[in-house]
């Protein structure tokens, strides 16, 4: 197979982990908004704490706060994985995939390597917690493990976007446009998903007290 045909299906496999893991970045999002002050206000949080509590006696927000995490540093850590026959985002352009290299201006090629320095305290913070705490347990160490900030880890999802555009710009001509608005889409659903829970707590209450 030709390489310009071998870079085109890497390209596809990393379109399809960029939607998978955007899918998973935007829902850990939405949680964490509704338990922001900022984002969603200091009386809805403090309703939304109560109906989280109500139901995480089987530690089910819990479990999925931490699957979400647990899924999102995993994934988002392949796209810079350092594993010799990984696919990731920079590979593509560097010597492994030579026609990649050489569709790729200086100009392209400095434009990656500043945002990748602009990323980098972020990504070598994903990098820590897949290796240390995610991939397996590092014992005997005291280091406290700590996502990255919210907008430090949206920097890091445009700059991944940003990349695999300029990437697939260079080898197949194409352009992927990625939708922002899934993430006010998925914010409403979920904390309406928590409205609902508060609803049905209180109609069962009622009916309980009406036996």
């Amino acid at each position: 197979m030709k390489e310009i045909d071998l870079n085109k299906i890497y390209i596809a496999r990393l379109v399809n982990r960029i939607m998978q893991t955007s899918s998973v970045f935007v829902l850990w999002k939405s949680v964490k908004s509704s338990l922001n002050e900022k984002d969603a206000g200091q009386e809805k949080v403090s309703e939304n704490k109560k109906i989280m509590d109500c139901y995480d006696g089987g530690n089910i927000f819990s479990t999925i706060l931490f699957s979400l995490e647990t899924t999102l540093v995993i994934e988002l850590y392949k796209f810079f994985d350092t594993t010799k026959k990984a696919l990731k985002l920079v590979e593509i352009n560097n010597s492994n995939f030579g026609v990649a290299e050489s569709l790729m201006s200086e100009e392209d090629k400095i434009h990656l390597k500043e945002i990748l320095k602009k990323n980098k305290n972020t990504i070598d913070q994903i990098g820590k917690l897949r290796k240390k705490l995610f991939g397996h347990d590092q014992k005997e160490d005291n280091e406290q493990f700590l996502l990255p900030s919210m907008d430090d880890m949206n920097n890091l999802f445009s700059a991944i976007q940003e990349i695999h555009n300029l990437i697939s710009l260079r080898v197949s001509q194409d352009f992927y446009a990625f939708d922002d608005k899934e993430y006010d889409q998925v914010k409403f659903v979920f904390q309406q998903l928590l409205d609902d829970l508060d609803m049905g707590k209180t109609e069962r209450i009622k009916k309980e007290d009406e036996e």
